[in-house]
């Protein structure tokens, strides 16, 4: 099974406060960061380089994502006490590219004969539209891309690719 994914190399890349145009690359996906708001991140880059968004928590306490913390009791005192000093609550881009490579590990698991080329179709054919405010000219809207990566409708598609 390793021999078969030898030449498979898939690079997913974040954007966050720079331009890049990295996403002309084949193999190549760009990701922003998405809130749990349903829209783009103030935090998230945006423009052509980004194929779409994917969960990146917010700015406050109550809307980041959960993830571990390194830093216990000497991290931040509005942190304290989530699981023993275990957690904290956290947001970035950092989160949505990880996401975002997980949703294709996902497809590959149950189309194992993907290319690189189609997972991208695929991710960005199975975006929700998000934003209050959105613009989609022919799928795209300048701040939320091709819209917010929805995992269950990319393996469903990919699954009957």
């Amino acid at each position: 099974m390793i021999k078969k994914f030898s030449k498979f190399i898939m690079i997913v890349i974040i954007f966050q406060f720079y331009a890049c145009n990295s996403t002309e690359t084949e193999g190549v996906i760009g990701v922003g960061a998405s809130s749990e708001f349903n829209d783009v991140t103030s935090y998230s880059n945006y423009g052509r380089n980004i194929d779409l968004i994917a969960p990146g928590g917010d700015l406050e306490m109550s809307s980041g994502i959960l993830g571990l913390d390194d830093s216990g009791t000497a991290g931040e005192i509005w942190q304290r006490g989530l699981v023993e000093d275990n957690y904290s609550f956290t947001n970035g881009t950092s989160f949505a590219a990880p996401i975002t490579t997980g949703v294709a590990a996902l497809m590959l698991s149950v189309n194992p004969s993907l290319t690189t080329e189609q997972i991208r179709d695929i991710l960005i054919q199975s975006t929700d539209k998000i934003g209050n405010n959105a613009e989609y000219i022919n799928g795209f809207d300048t701040y939320r891309a091709y819209g917010k990566l929805n995992a269950t409708t990319a393996v469903l598609m990919a699954q009957n690719y």
